[in-house]
């Protein structure tokens, strides 16, 4: 019976983050529609202006009840509950950083990459002992495209920490983000315990791989790959940036 329970919690969660990023693409399409038919540059900035407001506030909300039901929950349920309350977090500091900015279309996203991985290290008792290297290129992405890599980038990042380094060794992650013609190339690489099995294998074992090769493939329209290289490697190539 209990397996049954954390079976539909998990299946419950996994839907309600679909449902999330893709609600946040309709969005965002009905706003860019809206803005052609206004007349002026700053009624279109306006709009959107209140539109990434009222995202960043019922993301924070989101994240709040999250908060409260994971001290109601059994510890696997309550992981579960941190792991959405992660993914929902690295849409909410997008829209956040794209409030403040002075350009609303657009956001710088190696800025955001490296403020997503100082909040990601912080959260774990190991961050002093992972050297983060950083070659990110200066890209500038709308959010139909920042939010989902946005996520995939979370998921990488936030498993590396779970789950490939320990306190005893020296760690580094390396995240390597540039534009090649019209395509963009996410790296991410550690010096972990690596997973030793392709991508099909280990795809099919966690939520976060499935949630990922998801995203890439069907809303990105992009390609995943995984190689083990003294650690994990992972290469997104993602189309018409």
């Amino acid at each position: 019976m209990k397996n049954l329970f954390d079976l539909k919690c998990f299946l419950f969660i996994e839907i309600l983050l679909v449902i999330i990023i893709f609600l946040f693409a309709f969005l965002l399409k009905k706003v860019f529609e809206n803005k052609k038919s206004l007349k002026s540059l700053k009624e279109k900035d306006l709009l959107l202006k209140e539109v990434q407001h009222r995202a960043k506030n019922n993301l924070a909300l989101i994240i709040g009840l999250i908060q409260l039901q994971e001290e109601l929950s059994d510890k696997k349920t309550k992981k579960a509950l941190i792991d959405i309350q992660e993914r929902i977090f690295s849409m909410e500091l997008l829209h956040r950083k794209l409030y403040k900015s002075k350009n609303i279309n657009y956001i710088s996203f190696k800025s955001y990459v490296i403020d997503l991985v100082k909040i990601i290290s912080h959260s774990y008792d190991i961050s002093n002992n992972v050297l983060v290297e950083f070659k990110i290129e200066e890209i500038n992405l709308n959010l139909e495209k920042a939010i989902p890599c946005g996520i995939v980038l979370n998921e990488l990042i936030t498993n590396a920490y779970k789950y490939a380094f320990t306190k005893q060794n020296k760690s580094m992650l390396k995240i390597i983000i540039y534009k090649k013609e019209t395509n963009l190339i996410i790296i991410v690489k550690d010096n972990g315990k690596g997973l030793k099995e392709n991508f099909k294998k280990i795809n099919n074992k966690t939520l976060g791989l499935k949630l990922i090769n998801k995203i890439v493939k069907l809303q990105l329209l992009g390609t995943i790959e995984y190689i083990y290289e003294k650690g994990s490697k992972f290469i997104i190539k993602i189309k018409d940036i």
